[in-house]
């Protein structure tokens, strides 16, 4: 009982798609040149303030990333192994 149920469902479903690709003569219209979009503003305006976003961007990363390493390097619950150790006990 519930195998054909399904099956009336997915047949009916498909037949939906089927008629949905058919319709009555839709208009399609070919994109041209004037749909795009044109430019507006003075691109050297625009491209300085994204350029002061990504530098300020780019300080803050340089420092956390300092500041990381220099935590790691100087904590003593990381050992980097960087010499020898002092005993070879």
């Amino acid at each position: 009982m519930q195998g054909i149920r399904a099956f009336k469902l997915i047949a009916r479903n498909a037949n939906m798609m089927v008629r949905r690709n058919y319709g009555k003569g839709s208009v399609h219209k070919y994109p041209t040149m004037n749909d795009l979009p044109v430019p507006e503003g003075d691109f050297f305006e625009m491209h300085a303030k994204r350029n002061r976003k990504y530098n300020a961007i780019l300080a803050a990363g340089i420092g956390i990333f300092s500041t990381a390493v220099y935590i790691v390097s100087t904590d003593t619950v990381i050992r980097l192994h960087w010499s020898p150790p002092d005993t070879y006990e």
